[in-house]
């Protein structure tokens, strides 16, 4: 294979692979040994584990393994015989009272070391997991904050201009140009407060990225502390340095500086106002954003709940949280005040660090969640004094709010408590490496932890400080799974390690001398070490190795051989029969803990209690709340109906799924399943799912679309021709957006009356909307392809190149029929987007909408959007009186005429000025005579871009006009306007083109006439009455 093919393939397998990347992968395969990986991606099936298979030694080979299972094979061949249970049991008693061989000798690692008793402690330096495994996507994502600005302070030599120079002037002195440097540079804040010391590897990792990044600017990394009233910065995340900035060190009124706070919003300075006091002095000035390290689900339960929820956008880039444009949600209670602050909110992980990326960048169609700071003390956050719980209580909690990985994770580490963060990293890296730090977070702030008294030599390093779960606590985690599902915990954590010896990054554990611990020791290992490992590390681990080897200490996972009594001590001593064989079959559901899932859900759907839950299930089957307790703690009932009564209710009113009713009426040995599966699931007849459209055209901002059967009619006929582009000219107000919203819902599902009819409208297949208005100046050909793709279902086409994401759009355009709708094009400025419209591969079409037309619309198919005629100046007008409900006011239609005659047909001057007439309690005279002076907001809105748009020239020609009465010819307004030749030609030409004057021709034997729009006359006439000097002279020409 050819390097080339080398890269094809790995490219197809993983995108996004830049060519440094695939450098560094053939670094890494020509240079590191290979090793034995553990399938981290395989489930590992705890339940099925065989106790009394020999397990191979931590570090051994796969020769090893493979001699065991030849060895296996060939017992089973010579000795088919079945081995009866009370067998099975007898021969792992004497396996285990037995003398360790050799080869499965192994040494246990402790997170504390053994510092009393006879014991003594040697330290071992341990694998660490990764505290941060999306590393390389967050490298990547970073990669959108690249924007290059010429530096203030440093120069560079420009070397074209000086040999220029040198040869120009014969002098040899050096050119300087200012560097181009990337624009932002991010200032990360750690909140450093207890509840964050578990994140703290990740932020190292974090700063890692941040420090090597070409993206952006070297970083500022500092620790947040609070004083009395300010925010105090602590440099770096490390480290007992007493230099503190104040927080006005953050200030940067270049706006280039991206503050990025981490923290999970509980800290105390979260509920006096103190932290919301600094976010609001800084997001004066810069973008502030917060990384919220625990889950979604919990934002509320923090300080920022306390805040109303929004939505954000960016209009530029690093502009600050006070320009933010801000989009409170509907319907809640505590809106914001004016002077509130947004701060956008996003998640630890590669994919929202991309768009906190886009946010600061200002790419166009970008929001956020934010919240809206208020300066003061959080009235829901009062600090209240801990009461004592019971550990039942804790486990109940716990179980009942964490999600389903940090319940998992929770048992998983009361297999190996006592423990530390790096421990508990590896415990999940090995068996839940789906899950995150979030849900290992759960787990830590959840209150089942504390630090013991006898924790040992205090330490700096939150990653080795030593936690135990609370008294009774651990005992009620283990019960929720198998003994055989412990010790497959340890085993399986020591092959993940074995793998990974010698690994730059690790941390520090401990051995036991070989001696077993005391009976009442809490300590129990979290992995082994085979003896032959240790062998070859020489001096005392050696030593150890031998005594092991010839079985002077403890073999294998000391003290986990057999199940602990403490793991059953929550279960009920007296039981039923087939309850014993259920809660011993390793299924990790029993049906103790289903049945408390099933009342934790009806609970939380209900807003009860799970106390008042089990009265309610209890009283129905004429039972005692204490005895649906002792079914939760592993009785099983005797009696059928009580089955049928907690799986009904579950299903209707906890709305659990089919699956957990299987696995539930297993557990209870339920007899007629079948039967009562088919009752409470009954198959929902089986519906045609409709074809799904892809479209993202905006709501309609109009109750009711008034039909305009001519150009409605000429648009659909030019979507049918070979040109690429149609073309909606008009001036503003006139309808077009509502038009082009219109027709493409119509092309793709029809009307009321004819529902997507072919023959009478061109079919689509998609529909793509997008708009300059919201951000004037921002769409372009980089956009409209993006916006393409994630409409279409394309998302990944927006990570390609340019020209590869172009060449992808352009092929699914062709594939297929789209109606590619542009918005306000006559405020983008993207000349290369133009040419590519017009380029659109067949068969699709591009819809645009604009106020111009010029020369380089030549090819499209025009439309021209005049006033409304007086049918559908009526429908309108009816339509909006009924709106307003002010219809009872118009008794005939000749009140209206003045007004229709005033607005020339235009929809939102009519809409407009009968707004006026409902709202600001305006006579219908005083709007018309508003409208014939030109004053109010509509007419800036209207005509004051176009306005400034025009040369002298046409600003002359257009000032005339309004001295005509009706219309006048070209001659008439050349001479009138002092504007002659082909000065006067191109300035008519421009005023056409912006839908400024209208050209009115009989015949092709007359020259055209010019005449005004009512509203353009009204316009002009306040900008002619400013220039008193022009008009006297124009008229003087006029009377000549």
């Amino acid at each position: 294979m050819s390097l080339e093919q080398f890269i094809e393939h790995l490219q197809a397998s993983v995108s996004d692979l830049a060519a440094e990347e695939i450098a560094d992968t053939l670094y890494l395969v020509l240079h590191l040994t290979p090793r034995h990986e553990v399938d981290r991606g395989a489930e590992v099936d705890l339940s099925t584990h065989d106790a009394n298979t020999p397990e191979p030694p931590f570090g051994a080979t796969t020769e090893y393994a493979a001699q065991h299972e030849d060895a296996a094979l060939a017992q089973h061949e010579s000795d088919p015989t079945p081995v009866s249970q009370e067998d099975e049991e007898s021969r792992s008693t004497a396996s285990s009272d037995s003398p360790a061989r050799p080869s499965d000798a192994a040494a246990n690692l402790y997170a504390d070391g053994c510092s009393q008793g006879a014991t003594a402690s040697l330290s071992f330096r341990t694998p660490h997991a990764p505290p941060l495994v999306e590393q390389a996507a967050i490298a990547r994502s970073l990669r959108l904050l690249l924007m290059r600005i010429p530096s203030r302070r440093m120069q560079e030599l420009d070397e074209p201009m000086t040999v220029r120079q040198i040869a120009d002037t014969r002098l040899w002195l050096p050119v300087l140009r200012r560097r181009v440097e990337p624009r932002f540079r991010v200032a990360l804040l750690f909140d450093d407060t207890p509840s964050m010391a578990i994140w703290h590897s990740s932020m190292h990792a974090l700063v890692h990225i941040l420090e090597r990044h070409s993206a952006m600017r070297s970083p500022l990394i500092y620790r947040l502390n609070f004083g009395a009233e300010e925010a105090l910065l602590r440099p770096g995340l490390s480290g007992t340095s007493r230099d503190y900035r104040a927080e006005s060190a953050l200030r940067d009124p270049t706006g280039n500086t991206l503050i990025l706070l981490v923290s999970d919003g509980v800290g105390p300075h979260w509920r006096d106002g103190r932290m919301a006091a600094a976010l609001t002095t800084w997001g004066q000035h810069s973008l502030v954003s917060m990384l919220q390290v625990l889950p979604p689900n919990l934002w509320e339960r923090s300080s920022l709940g306390a805040w109303p929820a929004a939505r954000v956008v960016a209009s530029q880039p690093g502009v600050a949280n006070r320009h933010l444009k801000v989009q409170h949600r509907r319907g809640r209670r505590n809106q914001p005040p004016n002077n509130a602050i947004a701060l956008p909110v996003f998640r630890f992980n590669a994919a929202d660090i991309a768009q906190w990326c886009q946010l600061a960048t200002g790419a166009p169609h970008t929001s956020a969640t934010a919240y809206s700071i208020q300066r003061g003390a959080d009235p829901r956050m009062a600090h209240q004094r801990a009461t004592p719980q019971t550990a039942e209580v804790i486990v109940e909690r716990f179980m009942s709010s964490a999600s389903a990985p940090a319940q998992q994770l929770g048992a998983l580490l009361a297999v190996t408590a006592p423990l530390n963060l790096a421990i508990a990293r590896l415990v999940q890296r090995a068996l839940l490496p789906e899950s995150d730090s979030t849900h290992l977070a759960e787990v830590w702030l959840s209150g089942l932890l504390q630090r013991p008294a006898d924790a040992g030599a205090p330490t700096n390093d939150p990653e080795e400080i030593v936690y135990d779960f609370q008294a009774g606590v651990r005992e009620r985690l283990r019960g929720y799974i198998p003994a055989t599902d412990a010790l497959a915990v340890l085993r399986t954590v020591s092959a993940y390690i074995g793998t990974r010896l010698g690994q730059p990054h690790d941390f520090r554990a401990w051995f036991n001398d070989g001696s077993p611990l005391a009976a009442d020791d809490p300590r129990r290992p979290f992995a082994a070490v085979a003896a032959e490992v240790l062998y070859g590390f020489g001096g005392a681990y050696r030593e150890l190795a031998e005594r092991l080897m010839r079985g002077e200490g403890g073999s294998g996972l000391a003290g986990m051989d057999e199940p602990e009594t403490g793991a059953s001590d929550n279960l009920p001593k007296e039981r039923d029969t087939s309850a014993r064989s259920t809660m011993k079959s390793g299924s990790r559901e029993t049906f103790g803990r289903l049945l408390k899932v099933a009342i934790n859900s009806i609970a939380t759907c209900e807003g009860k209690t799970t106390s008042i839950i089990e009265e309610e299930l209890a009283e129905q089957v004429g039972l005692a709340g204490s005895t649906l307790r002792r079914y939760k703690s592993g009785y099983l009932p005797p009696d059928p109906r009580t089955i049928e009564v907690i799986a009904e209710a579950s299903i209707l009113r906890g709305f659990l799924s089919r699956k957990w009713l299987e696995h539930f009426l297993h557990a209870a040995r339920y007899p007629q399943a079948d039967r009562l599966l088919k009752q409470l699931y009954q198959d929902p007849q089986v519906r045609p799912r409709p074809p799904r459209i892809y479209e993202n055209l905006p709501a309609p901002s109009y109750n009711q679309f008034v039909m305009r059967d001519q150009v409605f009619a000429d648009v659909l006929d030019g979507l049918q021709q070979r040109s690429s582009v149609v073309l909606i000219i008009g001036m503003g107000g006139s309808g077009k957006t509502a038009l082009a919203r219109e027709v493409a819902d119509t092309c793709l599902r029809g009307d009321a009356t004819h529902p997507r009819d072919d023959a009478l409208y061109p079919p689509f297949d998609a529909a793509v909307w997008i708009s300059d208005k919201d951000y004037p100046g921002t769409t372009n050909l980089s956009v409209i392809l993006d916006t393409v793709a994630r409409t279409l279902d394309y998302p990944g086409f927006t990570q390609f190149a340019h020209s590869e994401k172009q060449h992808e759009v352009e092929q699914l355009l062709r594939r297929q029929r789209v109606l590619l709708v542009v918005d306000n094009f006559e405020t983008i400025t993207d000349s290369a987007l133009l040419t590519w419209l017009h380029r659109l591969p067949e068969p699709s079409k591009a819809l645009v909408t604009t106020r111009e037309y010029g020369r380089e619309w030549r090819s499209s198919w025009p439309v021209e959007m005049r006033g409304m005629n007086e049918a559908e100046a009526w429908a309108l007008v009816e339509q909006r009186l009924r709106q307003l409900r002010i219809e009872h006011l118009v008794s005939t239609r000749q009140q209206l005429e003045p007004l229709l005659i005033a607005t020339g047909g235009n929809p939102k001057a009519i809409t407009s000025a009968l707004g006026l007439v409902k709202h600001e309690r305006l006579s219908l005279q005083q709007v018309v005579d508003d409208l014939y002076a030109a004053r109010g907001d509509l007419f800036k809105d209207l005509f004051e871009r176009a306005w400034n748009l025009l040369d002298e020239a046409a600003r002359r020609v257009l000032m005339v006009a309004t001295l005509f009465p009706t219309n006048a010819s070209g001659d008439a307004l050349s001479v009138s306007a002092d504007v002659q030749g082909f000065v006067f030609d191109r300035a008519v030409e421009r005023l056409s083109d912006m839908s400024l004057i209208d050209e009115q021709r009989l015949d092709l034997s007359n020259p055209p006439r010019y005449a005004l729009h009512p509203l353009v006359r009204a316009f002009t006439k306040d900008k002619l009455r400013l220039n008193t000097t022009f008009e006297i002279e124009a008229r003087k020409r006029m009377g000549d």
